[in-house]
């Protein structure tokens, strides 16, 4: 069993379109932002900030830049406010020790750790090495890594070898998910997310745990996953996979329908691992998932998914997407048709809406291809999208519904050029298409 770190790393492409977006910045009276997308619609947002992390001496400060998608009203709050305080960004350092300086934007929040040391002398922190633990529910215990560090005014850090380390896991009803032993976390046989709290004299951190149904490592454990049809199930991807010479099966192809009966209703984090090589052939309603209901899908790239029927419905993501909480982020796609299908949508089909956060799609299309329209970027209801970007390379000319649906179609990545295309360097030719690179 391994446990990885996830970072933002994982998804730099992603976080580089984001922070090149406008941001709204809330007053001190934290005005609602009137100019929000939708007219007062529900919206979801995403944000980063400039930094995750950030050492400081003592009464000094410095300054946190948020970017929000789309644009809206950022809330600056402090953990502990002994430490460092915060008003529109910019932070004051107070008296050594740690604060979580967090902006929050509607449903979305992004922290930075901020350690204080004092102007002479030393502080003392504790944190984890692992920012996520990632268990198999049944599988063996994971041992803890959190370390004690003694940090110096100039930031340099030694960590005390022999610190002694109390740890205690509360998830509502005691230890549904894991239990400790010995200074590990040994997972139940059931899938949830807890934390973990770690204690050092006067000082706590946490961690957050996660246990999944069932780690996925390979072309056969994927497409079984597929199979699965109980809604809240977690999977976890801990290698990347490859299809080349493999057949995908698993996902259903019948037509869309609203319902959840026969439905993927899983959760499934990629942790930031490529599935590639992918075929979707046949006649009938193609793509990666199928019918989905409530399904969350997060932090995976799909690497040269090919649609090799002309005569087929392709779908990109999701045939059916059934149920508000249906959500899709930090997911890269690349899409490729060898022809011009019946109909499709780039990312999906949806009856009740959804939620689309931190995509980059590229969609290739055979050169000549005049009846773009035939491929959307979403077919059906309306989803809540944000911080989604898509690429039509080749001779797409249209993908009906982009700017109905994407927020913020604020800039591309030109894939022969190798640069990133704000808007000046598109055209729309109606409100509905996807826009056209100009020659520059």
């Amino acid at each position: 069993m391994k446990v990885r770190k996830f970072t933002a790393a994982l998804f730099a492409l992603l976080l580089a379109f984001a922070c090149l977006l406008a941001v709204g910045c809330a007053d001190e009276n934290g005005n609602e932002d009137e100019n929000k997308p939708g007219g007062g619609d529900e919206v979801h947002y995403t944000i980063t900030l400039s930094e995750a992390e950030h050492t400081i001496t003592e009464d000094l400060t410095f300054t946190l830049t948020a970017t929000v998608s789309p644009m809206g009203t950022v809330h600056w709050a402090t953990d502990n406010n002994a430490v460092a305080s915060v008003i529109n960004g910019k932070v004051q350092a107070k008296t050594a020790g740690t604060a979580n300086i967090t902006a929050t934007c509607g449903d979305a929040s992004a922290t930075c750790k901020v350690t204080v040391t004092p102007a002479s002398g030393e502080v003392t922190v504790l944190q984890s090495d692992v920012s996520e633990y990632a268990l198999e529910a049944g599988g063996a215990a994971v041992p803890l890594q959190f370390a004690v560090y003694n940090i110096a005014a100039d930031g340099t850090s030694t960590r005390i070898e022999d610190a002694v380390i109390e740890y205690s896991v509360t998830d509502g009803e005691d230890n549904r998910f894991v239990t400790l032993e010995a200074g590990a976390l040994l997972p139940k046989n059931r899938h949830g997310e807890t934390q973990v709290r770690a204690q050092y004299g006067d000082i706590a951190a946490y961690a957050d745990v996660a246990v999944y149904d069932a780690f996925i490592s390979t072309p056969a454990e994927w497409c079984e996953m597929l199979e699965s049809r109980s809604l809240g199930e977690m999977f976890l991807l801990t290698e990347d996979i490859d299809f080349a010479g493999q057949s995908y099966t698993g996902m259903n192809t019948s037509a869309p329908a609203d319902g959840s009966s026969g439905a993927f209703r899983a959760t499934v984090n990629g942790g930031g691992h490529t599935v590639k090589n992918i075929t979707l052939s046949g006649s009938g309603y193609l793509s990666l998932f199928g019918r989905a209901y409530n399904a969350k899908i997060r932090n995976i790239a799909f690497e040269n998914v090919t649609v090799a029927a002309t005569a087929a419905r392709a779908y990109g993501l999701v045939v059916s997407a059934g149920g508000n909480a249906l959500v899709m982020e930090n997911i890269s796609l690349d899409l490729r048709f060898a022809g011009v299908p019946t109909e499709g949508a780039v990312l999906m089909h949806t009856f009740y809406g959804g939620q689309l956060s931190g995509i980059v799609a590229t969609v290739i299309t055979p050169n000549g291809n005049t009846e773009g329209d035939k491929v959307k970027l979403v077919r059906g209801g309306t989803p809540s999208a944000s911080a989604v970007y898509v690429l039509g390379e080749g001779a797409l000319a249209s993908a009906g519904e982009a700017r109905a649906y994407v927020h913020a179609i604020a800039m591309a990545w030109d894939v022969n050029g190798e640069k990133l295309l704000d808007q000046a360097y598109w055209q729309y030719g109606t409100a509905t298409e996807l826009p056209e690179l100009l020659n520059r």
